[in-house]
């Protein structure tokens, strides 16, 4: 049996590389929601800050059921 060294470096990277985007986009949306709270404690209003946070966190989810829609072949 030969291991295609090169298809299974890919693999690590593009797994690293998204799994380090995945967090930076849920950090980002944790910074953006707790920003809105903060102002809004301060008695300012922050929907744009609330609505992009929101976002953030639908798109990662949405990579996730993705990803998972990949890996399970009665989906297919």
């Amino acid at each position: 049996m030969k291991v295609d060294w090169r298809a299974l470096l890919n693999v690590t990277v593009v797994t690293l590389v998204v799994a380090v985007a995945a967090v930076a986009v849920v950090a980002a949306a944790a910074y953006c929601l707790d920003t809105a709270h903060e102002r809004e404690l301060e008695g300012r209003r922050a929907p744009a800050l609330r609505l992009v946070g929101y976002t953030l966190f639908v798109v990662v989810g949405c990579g996730v059921l993705f990803g998972l829609w990949l890996m399970i072949p009665y989906f297919h």
